[in-house]
C-alpha cells in the first residue's frame, strides 16, 4: 500500500520529458516504488548536472591580451559557482590561469597569499594600477 503511495506522488512529481517517460512504462512493468526509483535513475542519470569542483577552475585561463580586471571577473565568477572550493587548489589554480608576463603572478609566486581572499585582495590592487 505504502509503495503505491509514493509511486503516485512520484508520479505526481514529475513534468514534461519526465512525465511522458513515466505514462510510456508498461502495464504492470513496476512492482515497487524502489524498482520505480532504480528504472527512473537508469534513464534520467545522464540528465543530471554534476555540481562544479575546484577542478573546473583549472580551465580558466587569462586570454594574451586579457585585462587582469578581466580575468579576475571570470575566475571570481566560477569560483562563486563551486560549494566549498579547496582553498589551496583555488590559488594554484589562479596563479597557473594568470599570463606569463603577468606581474601579479610573480607577486604570488613571491608573497605566498594564505588564503584566496588574501590573493584576490592584492589582484585588486594591481588592478588598481592597470
Amino acid at each position: 500500500m505504502l509503495d503505491n503511495m509514493m509511486c503516485k506522488l512520484f508520479a505526481q512529481s514529475l513534468k514534461g520529458v519526465a512525465l511522458r517517460w513515466f505514462y510510456n512504462l508498461p502495464p504492470e512493468s513496476i512492482d515497487s516504488f524502489d524498482e520505480l526509483s532504480l528504472e527512473f535513475m537508469r534513464s534520467y542519470s545522464v540528465h543530471i548536472q554534476s555540481g562544479k569542483t575546484t577542478k573546473d577552475l583549472w580551465g580558466v585561463i587569462q586570454g594574451p591580451h586579457e585585462s587582469l580586471r578581466a580575468y579576475i571577473k571570470c575566475f571570481s565568477k566560477a569560483l562563486s559557482e563551486i560549494s566549498r572550493p579547496d582553498d589551496g587548489m583555488t590559488r594554484e589554480a589562479l596563479k597557473k590561469g594568470l599570463g606569463h608576463k603577468s606581474l601579479f603572478k610573480n607577486e604570488i609566486c613571491t608573497s605566498y597569499p594564505p588564503t584566496i581572499q588574501d590573493a584576490m585582495h592584492q589582484a585588486k590592487r594591481f588592478i588598481e594600477l592597470e
